[in-house]
C-alpha cells in the first residue's frame, strides 16, 4: 500500500488480542438459512451449548497455530436416501490442488483467502450406509435435538464411525499430534437442513463436538493407536456435518461454500449474523460481504461455488492480514484485500480503542468475482462487545451489534435484514459516495452517536486500487508557534485553577504568569492584538516575590489582577487594575494573619469583582471569599469552607447576572469537591457538597459559567492507575443535569485541567498528560448541539519538549488559542497553537516561519523498541555532513546518524536494530554541525 503525506502505526494488537480470545474459547458453528436467519430449533441448540465447542486438550487457537490440515471425509447414506456422488467426486471437488476444477476447490479457496498460508487437504476415507432412515437421525428437528440420542446428529456420527472405524487409519489426520483427529467432515446424503426450512428431516450443517451438549455424548475412540503408543488410541471429537447435494441447483453436488463456512468455524471464527432471536434475528451482519455471515452462497447470494472473502475482521482475527493505523492525516492508496492488501484501522489520532473502523478494498478478483460493486467496505467494530459475546457465538446478537458494515447509502439494509448486500454498500460504489465523516449519512460517529473527529475523503478508484485521504486529527489546528520574542520567558511558581488568561470582545488576548525578573518572581502580562504578541509588561514590582497571579476582564476592555506578594514577610494579596488605559498603583487587599495564596479572580458585567483564595494560618487553611468594585478595592473576607475541612486551591466562576461559584477539593479522607454559591440578594452560602461521596479522590477542579448562567465544572479522579476527568453541569439554582459524567479516561498521569466557555456556550478543556515523564497538552471541546469530542486531541507532542502551564482562550465553538510553556534544551518557550474552524472577522496575519528549535523532526514519536526512527532536518549546516546524535536521560550518547541531502531537506534513518536495545524512557535528539541549535525529545514506550 502506498502512503502519501502520512504517518502510520502498525496495529498488531487487535489481532493478538483476538487470537488470545480464540484460543480461550473457539467459536460456535452453523450455517444460516438463505435468508440469513435461523429457526427456533437451531437457536435452541445454541442455548443448549451444542454449538459452543470448548477447546480440545491442546486447543486449536487459530490457523496461525496450525497451517497444514488433513481432513478425513466420511460419506453416509440413510436406509431411505442413497448417495448420488462418489468419494472420487468429493476428493476432486474439495481437495484438488492442481487447479483443474472449473470453479475451484476448498483447498483453492483457503490458499487464496489466506494468502498462501493455509493448506486444507483431505480425503474421503469411507463410504457408509447407515442402518436407519433420515427421520430416525433427524427426528423432526434437523438432527439438533440434544436429548434424543441416538435420534440426532450425534447418533448418526457415532453409528457411521462404528461402521467404518476398522477400515480407516486415522493417524494422518492428527496433524497437531494431540491425540485427536483435527476435524471430521461428515457428509450426509441429501441437502442441508438450512436449505429445507419446510422439511426438518434434513441434517443441519454445523460444526460442534461429540462431547459437547449431546445427551450421552462423548469423543469417539478409534482403533488407531496414537503413534508411538501401545495403549492410547486416537479419538474423534470435533466434526462438521455437511450436505452432499446443492441447496440451489437440485440434484447437483453441494458447492464448496458451506464447506468453507464450516471450516471457518474449525479455525475459530464465529458466525457474523444475528444468532439471538427465536426464528433468527434480522441483522445479517456483513451479509454476503463475508464468508462467516451469508457469504457462503457467494457475493451475489446465488453462487455458492464462489464463496465470499472472509472480510477484514475475520482476517485480523486469524492473523492473516496486516493493518495500518494512521496517526496523522494521510493519503493512502489501498490495494485489494483479495491480493493481500492491508486493512486500515481507523480511529482518532491512531489511538488504540476497542471501538474503531476497519477499511478494506474489495474487487472482483478470484472468488469475489460476483461482487455487487467494487470499492471500500467500511466496518464499524466494537471489540469489547465482541469479546463479551464471542464464546456464545452472538457477536451481532440483539440491538447492539459488535460488527456492522457502514453502508455507503446509509440505508442499513444489512442490519434490518432487507437484503444481504448491494451495489450501494461500498465507497464510491454505485452511488459515487466519495466521503464520510461525523456529519454525513452514514457517518463515522460512535455506536452511541458521539462525534469522533475522523473522516475519509476523496475516495477514488485507481484501477483496482482505491485512493483516499483519512483525517484522524481534529480539524482546523495550525502548527504550534514559538512566540517567546526577544525577552526570555522564565515562568516560575505554582499553577492552580485560577483564571490566568482572558480574551476580550475584540479578540485581544491577555495571559499572565509569574516570571523571573532580575532574580525575583514578578507578575508579567503578555498581550496579543491580532496575531502580534507585544512586549511583556511587568505588572508587579515586588522587592521579594510576587506569586500566583490571576486575571479578570473589566467593562470596556480594562483589566484587574490579584497576586500573592511576600514584600511584607507573609504572603498578602495585592491588586492592580488598568482603568481606561491607565494602570493603578499596586495596593494590598487583605491583611489577615498568615499567608494568602492561590487567589482566583473574576468580574461580572457590571464590573463587580469576585475573589476567592486560600488563607493559611497556624497549620489550618480556609477558603475565603470577597467581592468589591474594581474602583474601590477594599476586600471584606468571608470564610466559606468549614473549619474542619482541609481545602485545596479554589476555582471561581462568575455568572452573567452577578452571581458566583467557588469550588475546591476538601482533602480530608477521600478528597471530594465542595462549593459555595454567591447570590447578589443573599450573599455567600456556606460549604456545600458538589459531588456525591466519591469512591476515589477528587482534585484539580476547574469551572466556568456559560451565557445561560449554568455552572460547568470538570475535576480529576484517579483510580486503579487511570486518570478520569469528570464533568457536571448545574443550571442556575438547580441540581446537576446531567449527573456527574465521564469526559475522558487516560492511562497516564493527568494534571492541571483548565475549562473555559466561549460566547456561544461552547466548552473548551485543556490539560496536561505525562508520558514517561514528558508532559503533553491535550484539548477537548463540547460544541452546542454536538456534545463532547469522543477523545482529546494532542496540542503538543512528546518531541516538542516538556509542555506545561496551559491557558485556553476561546472566541467561538470552533476557534480557540492554546497558550503553554515548552521546556526544551534548558530553555522555556512561550508557545501558542491556534485552532480555526470558523471564519474570523479580522484578516488573517501570515504566520511567522518556524523557529530553529522546531527544525528537527524525528518519528514516530512516541517510539516503540525495534522501530526505526526517520529523521528530517530543515536547518542550515555549519559543517558537512551534519549529524544527529541521540542521548539518554543520563546524557550518554546512544546513537548518531549522519544526514544526507541538500540544505533544507536533509534526512537520515536510525535502524530499528539500534532502538531495539533501548530501554523505555526519554531520549534527546540533537543536531551536531548546525548553525543554530536543533533539539527534540523522543519518548520510547
Amino acid at each position: 500500500m502506498k502512503l502519501e503525506q502520512s504517518t502510520v502505526r502498525c496495529a498488531q494488537g487487535l489481532a493478538a488480542a483476538l487470537l488470545l480470545l480464540a484460543s480461550v474459547r473457539p467459536a460456535a458453528a452453523t450455517m444460516p438459512t438463505p435468508s440469513g436467519t435461523i429457526p427456533e430449533p437451531v437457536r435452541e441448540a445454541f442455548r443448549a451449548g451444542l454449538l459452543e465447542p470448548t477447546p480440545r486438550p491442546r486447543g486449536l487457537g487459530t490457523s496461525s497455530v496450525q497451517l497444514q490440515w488433513r481432513v478425513p471425509v466420511v460419506l453416509v447414506s440413510f436406509s431411505d436416501d442413497s448417495l448420488t456422488f462418489s468419494a472420487a467426486d468429493f476428493d476432486r471437488a474439495l481437495f484438488d490442488t492442481t487447479g483443474s476444477t472449473s470453479t475451484g476447490s476448498a483447498f483453492d479457496y483457503y490458499r487464496w483467502v489466506s494468502g498462501g498460508r493455509v493448506r486444507v487437504e483431505g480425503k474421503a476415507v469411507a463410504t457408509v450406509h447407515l442402518p436407519h432412515d433420515r427421520y430416525y437421525y433427524n427426528f423432526g428437528s434437523w438432527g439438533l435435538n440434544t436429548v434424543a440420542t441416538p435420534n440426532n446428529i450425534y447418533g448418526a456420527i457415532r453409528d457411521g464411525l462404528i461402521l467404518c472405524d476398522a477400515q480407516v487409519d486415522w493417524s494422518p489426520y492428527d496433524v497437531d499430534h494431540d491425540g485427536f483427529v483435527d476435524v471430521l467432515w461428515f457428509v450426509h446424503a441429501g441437502i442441508g437442513g438450512e436449505n429445507s426450512p419446510g422439511d426438518r428431516n434434513h441434517m443441519w450443517s454445523i460444526t460442534s463436538r461429540l462431547s459437547g451438549g449431546w445427551r450421552y455424548g462423548a469423543a469417539f475412540t478409534t482403533s488407531t493407536r496414537v503413534p508411538g503408543s501401545t495403549n492410547q488410541f486416537i479419538r474423534i471429537d470435533r466434526f462438521s456435518t455437511l450436505p452432499e447435494i446443492s441447496g440451489i441447483l437440485p440434484g447437483r453436488r453441494a458447492e464448496i461454500g458451506v464447506y468453507c463456512h464450516e471450516f471457518g468455524h474449525a479455525l475459530g471464527l464465529p458466525d457474523l449474523y444475528d444468532t439471538s432471536q427465536p426464528g433468527g434475528g434480522p441483522n445479517v451482519g456483513p451479509g454476503n460481504w463475508a464468508l462467516m455471515s451469508t457469504g457462503a452462497t457467494g457475493t451475489n447470494g446465488v453462487s455458492p461455488e464462489y464463496p465470499s472473502h472472509l472480510g477484514a475482521w475475520s482476517m485480523l482475527f486469524l492473523g492473516w492480514a496486516t493493518t495500518v493505523r494512521p496517526i496523522q492525516d494521510s493519503t493512502l492508496t489501498l490495494p485489494p484485500i483479495e491480493q493481500g492488501g492491508p486493512i486500515v484501522e481507523l480511529w482518532f489520532q491512531g489511538e488504540d480503542n476497542p471501538e474503531h473502523f476497519l477499511i478494506e478494498n474489495r474487487q472482483r478478483i478470484g472468488f469475489d468475482r460476483f461482487l455487487p460493486s467494487p470499492g471500500l467496505i467500511v466496518s464499524h467494530v466494537d471489540e469489547a462487545t465482541i469479546g463479551q459475546r464471542l464464546g456464545a457465538n452472538g457477536i451481532n446478537s440483539g440491538l447492539t451489534p459488535g460488527l456492522r458494515v457502514v453502508e455507503a447509502d446509509g440505508d442499513t439494509d444489512l442490519v434490518l435484514g432487507r437484503n444481504r448486500g448491494d451495489a450501494n454498500d461500498p465507497f464510491p460504489g454505485a452511488l459515487g459516495r466519495t466521503e464520510i465523516d461525523d456529519g454525513t449519512l452514514p457517518s463515522l460517529r460512535t455506536f452511541l452517536g458521539t462525534a469522533t473527529d475522523i473522516a475519509v475523503r476523496g475516495i477514488t478508484a485507481v484501477d483496482q486500487d482505491v485512493r483516499f485521504r483519512v483525517e484522524v486529527r481534529s480539524p482546523g489546528w495550525l502548527p504550534a508557534e514559538d512566540r517567546t520574542g526577544a525577552e526570555p520567558f522564565e515562568p516560575t511558581g505554582g499553577f492552580g485553577p485560577a483564571a490566568r488568561a482572558r480574551v476580550d470582545g475584540d479578540g485581544t488576548l491577555y495571559v499572565v504568569h509569574t516570571e523571573m525578573r532580575s532574580g525575583r518572581p514578578q507578575v508579567v502580562l503578555r498581550t496579543r492584538e491580532g496575531n502580534d504578541w507585544g512586549s511583556p509588561l511587568d505588572v508587579s514590582h515586588s522587592p521579594t516575590a510576587a506569586l500566583d497571579p490571576t486575571l479578570a476582564l473589566l467593562p470596556g476592555g480594562d483589566l484587574a489582577l490579584v497576586w500573592s506578594d511576600t514584600r511584607s514577610g507573609s504572603a498578602r494579596l495585592y491588586y492592580r487594575a488598568r482603568v481606561r488605559g491607565t494602570w493603578t498603583s499596586e495596593r494590598e487587599l487583605v491583611t489577615l494573619p498568615g499567608d494568602a495564596r492561590y487567589a482566583a479572580l473574576g468580574a461580572d458585567p457590571s464590573g463587580l469583582l469576585h475573589l476567592a483564595w486560600l488563607q493559611l494560618s497556624q497549620g489550618t487553611s480556609r477558603v475565603m471569599f470577597s467581592h468589591f468594585a474594581y474602583s474601590t478595592p477594599f476586600a471584606q473576607p468571608v470564610a466559606v469552607s468549614d473549619s474542619a475541612e482541609l481545602p485545596g486551591p479554589p476555582a471561581l466562576a462568575v455568572a452573567p447576572g452577578g452571581g458566583a461559584y467557588v469550588l475546591w477539593p476538601d482533602q480530608r479522607g477521600t478528597s471530594r469537591i465542595r462549593f459555595a454559591r454567591y447570590a447578589p440578594d443573599s450573599g455567600i452560602s456556606g460549604s456545600l457538597p458538589f459531588t456525591h461521596d466519591p469512591l476515589y479522590p477528587q482534585s484539580a477542579v476547574t469551572a466556568a459559567v456559560d451565557p445561560s448562567g449554568a455552572l460547568q465544572a470538570v475535576w480529576l479522579e484517579v483510580s486503579g492507575g487511570e486518570s478520569q476527568l469528570r464533568y457536571q453541569r448545574r443550571a442556575p439554582g438547580g441540581p446537576p443535569s446531567p449527573p456527574d459524567s465521564l469526559v475522558e479516561t487516560r492511562p497516564e498521569t493527568v494534571q492541571n485541567p483548565v475549562l473555559e466557555v466561549d460566547p456561544s456556550g461552547g466548552l473548551h478543556l485543556a490539560f496536561e498528560s505525562a508520558y514517561s515523564g514528558v508532559r503533553q497538552i491535550r484539548y477537548k471541546s463540547m460544541r452546542p448541539g454536538r456534545g463532547w469530542d469522543y477523545r482529546s486531541t494532542e496540542v503538543s507532542f512528546a518531541g516538542d519538549g516538556d509542555a506545561t502551564r496551559v491557558s485556553v482562550l476561546p472566541t467561538s465553538p470552533g476557534n480557540v488559542t492554546i497558550v503553554y510553556a515548552v521546556i526544551l534544551g534548558g530553555e522555556t518557550h512561550f508557545t501558542q497553537r491556534i485552532r480555526q474552524l470558523e471564519p474570523t472577522a479580522t484578516t488573517a496575519v501570515p504566520r511567522p516561519a518556524a523557529q530553529p528549535a522546531f527544525a528537527l523532526a524525528v518519528g514516530p514519536n512516541p517510539l516503540r523498541a525495534g522501530v526505526p526512527v526517520e529523521i528530517r532536518w530543515a536547518g542550515a549546516a555549519a559543517e558537512s555532513p551534519p549529524v544527529v546524535e541521540f542521548f539518554d536521560i543520563a546524557g550518554r550518547r546512544v546513537a548518531s546518524v549522519p544526514l544526507e541531502g541538500a540544505e533544507g531537506v536533509r534526512r537520515g534513518r536510525l535502524d530499528g536494530a539500534r532502538t531495539a536495545r533501548w530501554s523505555s524512557g526519554v531520549y534527546f535528539a540533537r543536531v551536531r554541525g548546525g548553525r543554530a541549535a536543533s533539539l527534540r525529545l523522543i519518548v520510547l514506550r
